[in-house]
């Protein structure tokens, strides 16, 4: 007998956690007490219902991502091993072992997580301007995460943080955004976005320092220059940070080396200034060189510039004429006096230089330096001079502090006047003043520069520019010096004193700062916590700076990283930047590395008894270690990292210390060796620590393991050789090494030994296998209680391993092994069937058989269900029963084999669910052994009656068709299916069930067929029936004309209404009663008649029927089939339309119903309809002509009435009536109704209120009801102007414009009344659209129309078209001429080309266009071309569309030949020519002359956006019809304004472009410079649009214009994108107020200036001369009474006093000659 197993089934810890993209084992292990035997496994594996893998009788079967080890099962090994794991792997895994007969099911959770990551894109801003930080973190999951932003270790709460976004891999993304607006001491701040999340085994975290810039700004006051004098060209660069920038001077894009560069100077802000000065003597040939000022900065993305034309004048006056000559009088004027007092003061002895206008000819500046000086750093101060001053003017700088002055510079001149004037500028100065100076004609700059010390504090400096000999001292002082030295900041170090042990003391020296207070010191560490030192300690150096000591304490405990940084900042003032430094843990020299032990280990390893290694760590700072346990296998090249789990299990332990300067601990590893894995591997322990650049290793010895065999149970081998003795033996396994010291076999005491095992074998776990077999003669074993021992010992150390096994136990004795009994599946009542029971592996060979019945009382076989009251009756061999025992048979005398059979015919009665019982008995047994066979489920085939149809159809429109099913058994039937024509429905089970007396049962199936299906009399319904999907199915058929459900309709006759008006929809209806099925065709035509017939109201063999289809002109509704019982049908079909009397006056229509029992169709056809039209009645007018005089004729038109009488019409005036019977001027329209007019006189004495009103009531039949008009006498035109008479035309108008406005319309038909085209008038006259050309008027001139129109063909072509107008009647009796009419002679018949539009031909007479038979194609359909199909229109031209189809030959064609044209627009009618041409819109043409020609296509007169839409052509001809569509498109150009181009010099200044007249709306409109297009932005106002159906639009152009946009050309251009053509507006941009143009001077402005110069200099000479000699004449006539030759004096000669008095004078004059000269 088998030995009981047990099994045991363990998994890893739950939940099991693993990174997105990589592979995780899912551990499990199982055991058993015994050998494994894959044959009794069975493994899966399955999440959420889903089997992930599976293991069954060696079969394996895997997801594609998923691998079990199907080597490893045998050793118990059934992890699950996940490749690539994805989000869709977590969950719950359930793990199903079965090891016959044991089960074990457990549960497993795997997470997956993903590590996000991180990126700051930006990491500067500029200042003052509001910047984001986004810090993007991606590929997270699960959602749950923590994002934070710092700043310096202080977190921000005011980030904006966003909703989390899915990937497509299932990650999520986020963004949170730090937005704030940093300034200058922002920059060097630390920002960091900290991330935390669960797939992180510590927060991830990027950092970086602020760098906040300032882009500099540039200015270049100066652009011009006077020819051939020195000038100097500063550019001015301020605002910047940081100061590091390059500013270079360009000429013609050549860089310039010679420029002068100040150094930067910082701002209060904290930005820098800077000026870099270019100075050169400009010649006639540097007017036009481009000069530019280039700047470099790390906060600009380009290179900032500006550039400028050089202007080189040859003077400083101005452009034009008037202001030149001012200038030069004025110069005369000033030069006149600058002499006068010039000469005056030299013979007074003193001159000061001053200006024409009394104030100084100059300017200076106030001393400009920086607010704060720093010690040590070279300081430049300027003081600047500008405009007209001697060259020689001195510069003194003095130094004031409290009392004490000392001056720098001074000019050495004497006030008396000795010596030169041109003295040496500067004296010596103290070694660290120096002072330099820049001069030209116009400015003079003075700078001192000089390295401020501490003694320099509160001190001052005064400037002075003097000339004592022009009057001049001009002296500005600075502000107090104030000079500042920034802290020199030490390192951060760790003092070696630590007070108290576990806390670090950090310190840091802060030297030579100035003045003595520090603003703030603040430390911090990793931005956790930060702290302030308030009081450092500060001394004074002997220099009189300062310095100062902080030291901060943080507990040893947290400095656990070498990144740990350790930040201070200090800050001197609350404007300067901080300025920070840190130090990080590895370099403060705490750090030190650990010491390891050798691993602890021992000395004997047995397979699956637990072992633990150790390691010791100590003498390390910070405490925190990595210590990774690793695993080399024997012969492997690399050791593989060990985790935490059941196999094994870490303690990597926790470090503990004596001072908090040094740590230990120790690590130990813990596991279950085998060996497979273990023998003669080696155990690696790896010790990590931050200040280890490389872990340290220490390994163990290799480990020699031993494994104790499994000795399994002893057992008797299956095979006996020799067959008389018994073989026993037993299973040693899984031992290690290979030998066995001893085995000893005993049997009842007596025992033999044998040293050795035979049959090794070597497992795949390295481990060995053996057998030992001892064999007894079988004679021995002849008591159950015989006892067979066996003793094993692995080695003479080892304990022995005994195991017994009794005779009893041996198995020899075997009982049979009975099988199922083997029954057919299927039982058939009246079908003979056998059981069979077979027997096996039994010893003896002698067994005892028997069968029973189980049988169940009447109620239990009823309801199929097992009752207490259910026997088993012995069967005996009868005429119902027949029994085979059968007889027993072996092969080798050890085991017997026998089989035994039941045979008898079921019925359901007594065989349906009863069970026949075999029961065994053999010597072997306690019990006789039984077996039962499933309960027998008996079945019957059924009766399939024929397919009928039920007589109650429900619901109503199906049609029920059945079959009986009979005298089947089980009640259920497998399969219906019905089948109509192929289109089946499968039904399971039928309706109607009932059991019959021998328990077999009865049915119906029905199934439905819809009975609009049968439409066919040849329709095939075909049912087939299959009781199980074993049985052969059977089948029925019935054909549709067999069920006598066809029935024909029954069709009534038409219903029509008595009375048809033109205009009102009416209604044909026809009903359909008593057909099946409910389906119809039905279909309305038309009685047609030709022209002819329909003129004469008669019927001819020509008429057709005409099929009629749904569309705008006909609305059928066909209807719905109604039903009461579902067996017969009932429909009304109804055709809608509106009359008309051209195609309805006198038709029929038919309704042809179709149905499937009909072989035709039938046919009703409706009554002639007799079609009336209600006249249009226009509105009253006044005839212009007036018979008698004194009467007032009024009139009123009827149009469009049919038939041609009017019951009655009856005018009234205030009451007063009278009846006329009947109108006048009949005329028959083109659609065959009737027009009239009907005129009534009123004596003009009568008229005689405004409020008087004229009525008229029109009555077409005594049927219908009144039309009444009404006119004051006020809206007429003699009331408003008596005596006068106006045109027809003007009437027009005025009704056409009113019914723009509102006021009052016309009714329909007015302007087809008053514009047709081709339309016969009385007297043969055709009216023109437009306006009219009376005989007197002159050649050329018309009357205005509705817009001013003239008649289109009198001024196109003069010599074509000869206009003659004449009278035409507008009444009876009439004599003068109608308005608005006149008729033309064509010159020639032939009209343009359908492809000119330009010269529209000229109307036919009023005759009808009739072509001869053949003239088109009768033959097939038209074929009407409209090419191109989309045609682009101008707003307010005529466009033709051209349509045009093929003309055949004469007598080609079948017909009357009468040709209809007809045009719509938009689905209404526009233009219908059917002989003669009616319109609906005014100037819209078509060429009658080209029609025969197979030329239709229409002209539209000055054309709107009213008109812009589809048009279709349709031309019908001799019974067919064609036709073709065209779509309008219009589009008018822009024109381009540029109102005003005056603009305001360096001011904010707007450009407006007006564009109007545009049409669509859509327009692109764009500014232009130079031909290029300006990216800059300028504002559109909104379109607007005007009654013409144009739009405008007003675009502005905002710009700062300065010099260089003077003389550029600007454009504002529109592009029409429908028409691709542009229209643009040039113009160049004009200065408001007087111009400032430098340019040179016209060459006659030149000569006048040059010979006004030439005369003012002539003039001093001359006055020069003049006063010389009259100093000359003055000396001679004192001396001797005679002047020099030319300059006599008539005085006497003077005495001696007078003459010595003279030497004096004659002195100082002549000192003053050469001074005049120079000048």
């Amino acid at each position: 007998m088998r030995a009981q197993s047990q099994l045991i089934v363990t998994v890893g810890p739950s939940p099991v956690r693993a990174v997105l993209g990589s592979d995780v084992l899912l551990p499990c292990s199982f055991a058993v007490g015994e050998t494994i035997s894959l044959s009794k496994f069975y493994l899966a594996w399955a999440r959420g219902g889903e089997t992930v893998a599976e293991y069954l009788k060696e079969k394996l079967t895997e997801q594609p991502r998923a691998k079990l080890f199907p080597e490893e099962l045998s050793r118990g090994n059934c992890s699950l091993w996940l490749r690539n794991v994805s989000l869709e792997d977590k969950g719950r895994y359930n793990s199903t072992l079965i090891y016959t007969p044991d089960r074990s099911d457990q549960q497993l959770e795997l997470q997956v997580t993903a590590a996000p990551r991180l990126s700051i894109p930006r990491r500067a801003a500029r200042r003052d301007t509001a910047s984001s930080f986004p810090c993007h973190v991606w590929g997270f999951y699960p959602q749950d995460v923590t994002v934070t932003w710092l700043r310096d270790g202080r977190v921000l709460t005011d980030a904006t943080r966003s909703a989390p976004q899915r990937n497509p891999d299932g990650t999520f993304n986020l963004t949170l955004t730090y937005t704030f607006t940093p300034t200058l001491s922002d920059s060097g701040s630390i920002f960091s976005c900290l991330v935390t999340h669960a797939a992180l085994a510590q927060p991830l975290r990027e950092e970086f320092p602020l760098a906040v810039t300032a882009p500099p700004r540039i200015s270049v006051p100066r652009r011009s220059a006077v020819r051939n004098t020195e000038t100097f060209f500063p550019c001015h660069v301020w605002g910047f940070y940081p100061g590091d920038v390059t500013v270079t001077w360009l000429r013609d894009g050549r860089v310039l080396t010679d420029t002068t560069r100040s150094a930067p100077q910082r701002n209060p802000d904290g930005t820098f200034n800077l000026t870099a000065i270019y100075m050169f003597t400009p010649i006639e040939s540097d007017s036009g060189s481009i000069f530019s000022c280039r700047v470099s900065h790390s906060a600009l993305a380009q290179p900032l510039r500006e550039e400028f034309p050089l202007d080189v004048t040859g003077t400083h006056g101005s452009t034009t004429v008037l202001t030149a000559v001012l200038g030069v009088l004025g110069t005369l004027a000033a030069v006149t006096t600058v002499l006068a007092t010039y000469f005056w003061c030299r013979w007074k002895g003193r001159c000061a230089t001053t200006s024409t206008d009394g104030k100084a000819p100059y300017s200076v500046s106030e001393v400009l330096g920086p607010e704060r000086c720093r010690l040590g750093q070279e300081v430049t101060l300027s003081y600047a001079m500008a405009g007209k001053f001697p060259k020689d003017t001195a510069v003194t700088w003095e130094w004031i502090h409290r009392q004490d002055r000392t001056v720098i510079g001074t000019d050495g001149v004497s006030e008396a006047g000795e010596g030169s004037e041109q003295q040496p500028l500067l004296h010596p100065q103290p070694q660290r003043w120096r002072a330099t100076q820049l001069q030209s004609e116009n400015v003079l700059v003075s700078f001192l520069s000089f390295t401020p010390t501490v003694q320099d504090d509160g001190a001052r400096v005064r400037c002075s520019f003097h000339h004592e000999a022009r009057g001049i001292r001009e002296q500005r002082e600075s502000r107090e010096i104030r000079p500042w030295a920034p802290p020199q900041v030490s390192g951060i170090q760790v003092l070696p004193q630590w007070e108290p042990r576990d806390e670090v003391p950090f310190a840091i020296q802060i030297e030579n700062f100035y003045p003595r207070g520090i603003h703030r010191i603040q430390w911090s560490w990793d931005g956790a916590e930060s702290g302030r030192d308030e009081t450092p300690e500060i001394s004074q150096n002997p220099d009189l700076t300062f310095s100062a000591t902080s030291v901060w304490r943080i507990p040893s405990d947290q400095i656990t990283r070498p990144e740990f940084t350790v930040t201070m900042s200090v800050q001197q003032t609350p404007q300067s930047p901080a300025i920070e430094t840190q130090i990080r843990a590895r370099d403060t020299g705490l750090l030190r590395p650990p010491e390891v032990s050798e691993i602890s280990q021992p000395e004997s390893v047995t397979a699956g008894e637990e072992i633990t290694l150790s390691c010791r760590v100590v003498g390390h700072f910070p405490g925190e270690l990595r210590v990774t346990w690793l695993r080399r296998g024997w012969g492997a090249r690399a050791a593989v990292p060990l985790q935490g789990s059941a196999e094994y299990r870490i303690e990597p332990g926790a470090p503990n210390t004596q001072d908090g300067k040094s740590f230990q601990q120790e690590t130990r590893l813990s596991f279950t060796p085998s060996v497979q894995r273990d023998q003669g591997a080696e155990y690696v322990c790896r010790v990590g620590h931050v200040a280890l650049g490389t872990s340290l290793e220490r390994r163990s010895r290799e480990l020699q393991v031993t494994a104790r065999p499994q000795v399994s149970g002893i057992q008797v081998s299956p095979h006996w050789e020799p067959r008389n003795q018994v073989p026993f033996a037993v299973q040693l396994q899984n031992f290690y090494p290979r030998g066995i010291h001893r085995i000893q076999w005993s049997c009842d005491g007596k025992s033999w030994e044998k040293c050795e095992p035979t049959d090794y074998s070597e497992n795949p776990d390295l481990t060995f296998s053996a057998t030992s077999v001892w064999r007894i003669p079988s004679r021995d074993l002849n008591r159950p209680e015989l006892r067979v021992r066996v003793s094993v010992q692995q080695s003479p150390r080892e304990p022995r391993i005994e195991r017994e096994i009794r005779a009893g136990d041996t198995g020899l004795l075997r009982p049979p092994e009975v099988s199922e009994i083997s029954q057919p599946e299927s039982v058939t009542v009246g079908e003979e069937i056998t059981l069979s029971c077979r027997m096996t592996g039994h010893f003896p060979g002698a067994l005892s058989v028997a069968w029973l019945r189980k049988e169940k009382s009447a109620a239990t076989r009823r309801s199929m269900q097992q009752s207490k009251g259910d026997t088993l009756v012995p069967l005996e061999n009868s005429r119902e029963y027949r029994i085979q025992p059968g007889a027993p048979c072996t092969q080798d005398g050890k085991s017997f084999q026998q089989e035994t059979r039941l045979s008898f015919t079921p019925s359901v009665q007594r065989d349906q669910g009863a069970e026949y019982v075999c029961r065994v008995g053999h010597v072997a047994l306690g019990t006789p052994l039984e077996r039962r066979s499933r309960e027998l489920q008996v079945t019957a085939q059924p009766q399939v009656s024929e397919i009928q149809v039920l007589p109650h159809l429900v619901p109503r429109d199906q049609v029920p068709f059945a079959v009986q099913l009979q005298n089947f058994y089980p009640r259920g039937i497998y399969r219906i299916q019905w089948s109509c024509d192929g289109k089946s429905w499968e039904k399971c089970e039928p309706t109607d069930y009932s059991q019959n007396p021998d328990l077999t049962f009865s049915a119906i199936s029905v199934w439905r067929i819809p009975s609009r299906e049968l439409n066919r009399p040849e329709l095939r319904v075909r049912v087939s029936v299959q009781q199980s999907p074993q049985s052969p199915a059977i089948e029925r058929e019935i054909r549709a004309r067999d069920t006598g459900l066809l029935r024909p309709p029954e069709v009534s006759e038409i219903s029509q209404p008595e009375s048809v008006t033109v205009g009102e929809e009416i209604t044909l209806s026809c009903r359909m009663t008593g057909h099946f099925p409910g389906e119809l065709s039905v279909a309305w035509l038309r009685k047609e008649k030709s022209a002819a017939t329909r003129r004469s109201m008669q019927q001819s063999k020509g008429d057709t029927l005409v099929p009629l289809e749904n569309s705008r002109e006909y609305r059928i509704q066909p209807g719905a089939p109604r039903t009461q019982d579902g067996k017969s049908f009932q429909q009304e079909t109804r055709l809608s339309f509106t009359p008309s009397v051209q195609r309805d006056q006198g038709a029929e229509y038919v309704c042809w119903v179709g149905h499937v029992a009909l072989g035709t169709p039938l046919e009703r056809r409706s009554r002639e309809l007799q079609v009336t039209a209600r006249p249009q009645v226009s509105r009253i007018q006044v005839l212009p002509h007036w018979e008698p005089r004194d009467q007032v004729p009024f009139a009123v038109q009827l149009q469009n009435f049919y038939p041609r009488g009017i019951h009655r019409i009856q005018w009234s005036c205030d009451g007063k009536s009278w009846e006329k019977s009947e109108p006048t001027d009949y005329s028959e329209n083109p659609d065959l109704t009737f027009s009239a007019t009907s005129v009534w006189r009123i004596p003009s004495r009568e008229l005689n209120r405004p409020e008087l009103r004229v009525l008229v009531s029109i009555q077409q039949s005594s049927q219908e009801t009144l039309i009444d008009k009404e006119i004051r006498a006020r809206d007429t035109e003699q009331g408003r102007h008596p005596g006068s008479s106006r045109k027809l035309c003007r009437v027009q108008n005025r009704a056409r414009s009113s019914a723009h406005t509102g006021r009052e319309k016309l009714p329909a038909g007015d302007e087809t009344q008053l514009h047709p085209l081709g339309a016969e008038r009385p007297g043969g006259r055709v009216r023109l659209p437009g306006g009219t050309r009376r005989p007197r008027d002159p050649p050329g001139e018309t009357q205005p129309g509705a817009a001013g129109d003239r008649c289109p063909l009198l001024d196109r072509d003069r010599a074509a078209h000869e206009p003659s107008c004449s009278p035409t009647t507008a009444g009876a009796g009439d004599t003068e001429p109608a308005p608005n009419s006149c008729s033309l002679t064509p010159a020639s018949s032939r009209a343009p080309n359908a492809a000119s539009p330009s010269v529209p031909a000229p109307p036919e007479t009023s005759r009808r266009l009739e072509l001869p038979p053949g003239g088109i194609s009768a033959a097939g359909a038209f074929l009407v071309s409209t090419d191109p199909s989309l045609v682009t229109g101008l707003l307010g031209s005529d466009v033709l569309l051209t349509c045009s189809f093929p003309a055949a030959p004469h007598g080609a064609g079948e017909g009357d030949g009468q040709l209809r044209v007809t045009w719509y627009f938009q689905g209404q009618t526009l233009l219908e020519l059917d002989g003669i041409a009616v319109t609906t819109r005014k100037g819209a043409e078509l060429f009658a002359p080209e029609l025969p020609r197979g030329n239709a296509s229409l002209l539209l007169r000055r054309v709107t956006p009213a008109d812009q839409g589809p048009y279709r052509c349709s031309v019908r001809y001799g019974g067919r019809r064609g036709e073709g569509s065209v779509r309008l498109q219009l589009a008018a150009l822009p024109r381009v304004e540029v109102p005003s181009p005056v603009v305001q010099r360096d001011e904010d200044s707007a450009l407006v472009c007006c564009v109007r007249g545009f049409y669509p709306q859509h327009i692109a409109v764009s500014w232009l410079r130079d031909g290029q297009e300006l990216n800059a932005s300028f504002v559109s106002a909104a379109r607007r649009g005007h009654r013409d159906g144009t739009f405008s639009l007003v675009t502005v152009y905002r710009l700062t214009p300065t010099e260089r946009d003077l003389g550029a050309l600007f454009s504002c251009r529109a592009r029409h994108p429908l028409l691709n053509q542009s229209r643009r507006a040039d113009f160049r941009i004009a200065f408001r107020g007087p111009e400032e143009e430098r340019g040179r001077l016209e060459p006659g402005l030149r000569i006048l200036l040059w010979t006004l110069r030439g005369a003012l200099l002539l003039a001093m000479v001359l006055g020069g001369w003049r006063c010389y000699c009259s100093a000359r004449r003055r000396g001679q006539v004192r001396a001797t009474g005679r002047g020099p030759y030319g300059c006599g004096s008539r005085s006497g000669a003077p005495d001696a006093g007078d003459h010595r008095g003279a030497q004096p004078e004659d002195a100082a004059e002549g000192q003053a000659v050469p001074s005049l000269q120079s000048g």
